[in-house]
């Protein structure tokens, strides 16, 4: 992928073109005093949001790592923060001081049995630089810390499919995020966005947008709601000074 225009603004409500959409209730929507049906899309945030409730819950009764627990299958290594493959062998990351990665695998190594890091529930504000040193994770939870900004190093991160930062402090998402291509679900429920990157048009893959309960972006989540992610990304691509190099 080639070098990204700096774009002076993302998009908003206030962007040209918004079609206000509808309020979403229990499978069903009103728009303009009508019930409506939900897409299928639009199901599958919602089961999305739900489920990031749920970890969200959990932390906050102590029960953190809640994305390694259930996905690897075994509760008895509360240290835990990889999700890992069927292998009950497989090399797995944790977390020490709530500050760094540390691990026997070699980072570098391009073929991995995990590919996943949970970091659910720590009170993190800050994400250390060594997470970006595994170059290979695909499945990042960030979920239910107190993170106001996300570094610019996520960019580094080139097979992340699936990032989860929902329950923080964050008002925007790093442009850069527009550089992980193979980004497939961008969860970021429950924080205080606004606007989006107009860089994240670059990501041509991303089925999944989740923006729910971002006081800021009501109109984002409406449109997303009526129109689906792939039309969004779309508009924010369109709506780049520039195009974008791939």
């Amino acid at each position: 992928m080639g070098h990204h225009t700096n774009y002076p603004s993302g998009l908003n409500s206030t962007t040209p073109n918004f079609v206000p959409a509808a309020t979403m209730r229990h499978g069903t929507a009103t728009q303009g005093g009508e019930m409506i049906a939900v897409s299928k899309h639009w199901e599958q945030i919602g089961e999305y949001h739900k489920t990031t409730e749920e970890a969200h819950q959990a932390a906050l009764g102590g029960n953190t790592h809640y994305w390694a627990r259930t996905k690897s299958g075994d509760n008895r290594q509360p240290a835990t923060v990889a999700t890992s493959s069927d292998d009950p062998n497989a090399p797995k990351i944790e977390i020490h001081n709530n500050t760094r990665v540390s691990n026997e695998v070699d980072p570098t190594l391009t073929r991995q049995d995990w590919n996943g890091v949970d970091l659910t529930g720590q009170n993190l504000r800050i994400i250390s630089r060594a997470l970006f040193d595994f170059k290979f994770l695909g499945t990042v939870y960030l979920g239910s810390n107190k993170l106001r900004a996300l570094p610019s190093w996520f960019g580094e991160l080139r097979n992340l499919y699936h990032l989860d930062v929902s329950h923080n402090e964050l008002t925007q998402l790093p442009p850069e995020l527009g550089m992980c291509v193979f980004l497939k679900t961008l969860l970021a429920f429950n924080n205080k966005l606004s606007t989006i990157p107009l860089e994240l048009g670059s990501l041509y893959k991303l089925e999944y947008l989740g923006l729910n309960e971002n006081e800021g972006a009501k109109d984002l989540v409406e449109e997303i709601m009526q129109n689906g992610t792939k039309s969004l990304i779309k508009r924010l691509l369109e709506s780049a000074p520039g195009q974008i190099a791939n």
